[in-house]
């Protein structure tokens, strides 16, 4: 064993105390001395922020001066503008006029609201009983309707808001109209079926009466069973209208009648539960009550008259069981310019919940090559094919450029520009903007073949678009019907405006989901938008067309990022990312391209035509492509294929590189059993 290790003087108590005396003194400097470092921090921190805040409001004074004065100095060129353009439009009136009186055009305008309180008046004082005269009224007032509907859509693009509600009042006044003049004629009808049943040998013999008339596209067909009879089903063929309608023999066995009525346009009631728009027009198939039969007596012929023009009859019939009620089958041609789905939905409107109801209606078979529908319904009501209305509002991606107009065409367009856009529905939605109107060029479905035969005011062809089933203009409305969060309205009309001032010298594009410069804060948000810019390499005049121009085209996209801002004069300002600076903006977007632009750039901006500016101000205007624009992000092809390959292919084993055995003699396939 080795020697014992000597223990260490034991330490006194004063020792112990001196040295946690000593160490609490240490560790009370450290402290001291780290708070003292992190006041020094905080006071620098602190300084630095008054600084830095100083800065910026120095910065952000200098910007405000700086976007007034911008804004102030460009008031009198959009004044001068605003007043070439008054001009170019009065001249453009003046000769559509003329061309109107020589053709002794005799439908009012639209556009004045004494014409429409005009044609009203007159349509009041006119007592017509004959069917065709009543439907031929009630398709005059179609084509006004039409024209008013053309004028809201109008109104809603120029931010018009009184002469909107006043088309608004006159469409709801005219669409009741019509319904009280269709219902006043039906109600003569059935007053006065039996002298319409002496009129024909053939209906007195089966105690019916069958009336229709079709004008223009409004169609009305009347069937009176005053002899109840029957004892199987009876198919009622409004062949001018093009629809048959199969009644059970509980409906054979009434004296009652069955109206059948077509308007080519949806006058269902706007509501916020309405998510559903009718496609091609409304059907509605009425059971309607007879009056009393008249009395005869000397000569005399008593009818009993009541306040009541029509009592409509609820189906099932009363007495009938719910449950054992046989189906109503209706056969019917639809309208040729509306794109149908393949598998088409069909519904009625219920007044009491204000919206379409597909329950009731079955059986729904479609033919594409007839356009005929055939379906199965208990409701006897307003029926139409359905379409969600928000189907084709959201776009993914949108570009806009403009082109060379054709030299050889003097009566044609001055200018050209192609608005390109994409959503769910269509990969290609093609539209040729001029200044003499507007074209569709793709979807090219037979079905719109009208609208791209030639050009057409903004709003018509977008309004005649939506009613052939792709409507691509939201509304306010829709914004709270489908929870979509809008651009602020100030970000929204500034926007449009400003992207004109650029059109004609920039290409413009919605920014791609796999871009770098794609931000989904900014997207996503009300007070900004993002865009991108690029130059138009313009061919010159050794370049056989515009791809030989494409070559020289070497330059990038620019970002725009577009912001409220509520103390400038403007509401808003542009700021590009060629700029680190966050306050290197501008009040106008062709003043923040100003720096980066060609002077031959410059040129046609402030040389523009002012009336294709016009058009296209009112299709950006109804499109809504800044609040409207959902971008998606591509699936990565390469890293999707190489998981593909990690998951299906199986790892190598050691007897990867042996051949494979041979089946045993028992489980080997001979000849005779293969």
């Amino acid at each position: 064993m080795g020697p014992k290790k000597k223990k260490g003087k034991k330490k006194s108590k004063e020792e112990l105390e001196e040295e946690r005396r000593l160490k609490e003194e240490e560790d009370l400097r450290l402290k001291q001395e780290e708070e003292r470092r992190l006041e020094d921090e905080r006071k620098r921190h602190e300084e630095e922020e008054r600084k830095r805040r100083e800065e910026e409001a120095k910065s952000r004074a200098a910007e405000l001066v700086r976007l007034a004065s911008e804004f102030e100095a460009s008031k009198d060129a959009i004044a001068a503008k605003a007043v070439r353009l008054q001009s170019e439009l009065r001249n453009r009136k003046e000769i559509k006029d003329w061309e109107k009186y020589l053709a002794c055009e005799t439908k009012p305008d639209a556009t004045l609201e004494g014409d429409i309180n005009a044609f009203v008046n007159s349509w009041l004082l006119e007592d017509d009983t004959d069917l065709p005269s009543v439907v031929q009224s009630c398709e005059e007032a179609r084509r006004v309707l039409l024209d008013l509907i053309y004028v809201c859509a109008e109104a809603r693009a120029l931010n018009n808001a009184a002469l909107l509600v006043r088309c608004e009042g006159f469409i709801k006044h005219i669409t009741d109209l019509t319904r009280q003049k269709i219902e006043a004629n039906t109600a003569h009808i059935l007053q006065y079926a039996d002298e319409y049943l002496d009129q024909t040998a053939a209906a007195n013999s089966k105690g019916e009466v069958k009336m229709t008339s079709a004008v223009g596209l409004v169609k009305v067909g009347i069937w009176v069973n005053i002899v109840p009879k029957g004892l199987r089903n009876k198919k009622i063929d409004f062949a001018e209208m093009e629809m048959l309608v199969d009644v059970p023999k509980p409906v054979v066995m009434q004296s009652l009648a069955v109206r059948a009525m077509y308007l080519p346009y949806d006058n269902a009631p706007d509501t916020l539960h309405n998510v559903d728009v009718a496609l091609g027009g409304i059907f509605c198939i009425d059971l309607l009550c007879l009056p009393p039969a008249p009395k005869r007596a000397r000569g005399w012929v008593m009818r009993e008259l009541s306040a009541e023009k029509i009592h409509r009859l609820e189906y099932p019939l009363e007495g009938s069981v719910a449950t054992a009620a046989l189906a109503i089958k209706v056969s019917m041609v639809l309208p040729r310019d509306v794109i149908y789905p393949p598998n088409p939905r069909v519904g009625w409107w219920d007044s009491e919940a204000a919206c379409w109801v597909e329950d009731g209606i079955s059986e729904v078979l479609f033919n594409e090559e007839t356009n005929v529908l055939n379906f199965n319904t208990l409701k006897l009501t307003k029926i139409a094919v359905l379409q969600q209305r928000n189907a084709n509002h959201l776009k993914h991606s949108w570009s806009l450029k403009l082109s060379a107009a054709r030299d050889d065409d003097a009566e044609g367009p001055s200018c050209i520009a192609h608005l390109k856009l994409q959503n769910d529905m269509y990969r290609l939605i093609h539209f040729e903007i001029t200044d003499i109107g507007v074209r569709l060029v793709a979807p090219s479905a037979k079905q719109l073949a009208s609208l791209g035969a030639g050009y057409l005011p903004p709003q018509e062809i977008l309004q005649r678009l939506a009613m052939a089933g792709i409507d691509l203009m939201p509304r306010p409305m829709d914004d709270a019907r489908f929870g979509v969060t809008p651009k602020d309205p100030t970000l929204e009309a500034q926007l449009v405006a400003e992207l004109l001032e650029v059109a004609s010298a920039f290409e413009i594009k919605s920014v791609a989901g796999q871009d770098p410069h794609w931000d989904p804060a900014i997207i996503a948000s009300p007070l900004h938008a993002m865009f991108s810019v690029k130059e138009i390499a313009w061919p010159l005049v050794t370049h056989a067309s515009d791809d030989d121009a494409k070559a020289l085209d070497v330059s990038d996209y620019v970002h725009i990022t577009a912001t409220v801002d509520a103390e400038t004069s403007a509401g808003i300002k542009f700021r590009t990312n060629r700029s680190v600076n966050p306050f290197d903006t501008y009040v106008h977007l062709k003043e923040a391209l100003g720096p980066l632009c060609t002077p031959d750039a410059k040129d046609r901006m402030e040389h523009s035509n002012v009336l294709f500016e016009h058009n296209l101000h009112k299709v950006l205007s109804l499109l809504r492509l800044i609040s409207y624009t959902q971008f998606f992000q591509r699936h990565e092809m390469a890293d999707h294929r190489e998981e593909s390959e990690e998951v299906s292919t199986p790892p190598p084993t050691e007897d990867a590189d042996k051949p494979a055995e041979a089946p045993p003699a028992s489980e080997a396939p001979s000849v005779e059993s293969a």
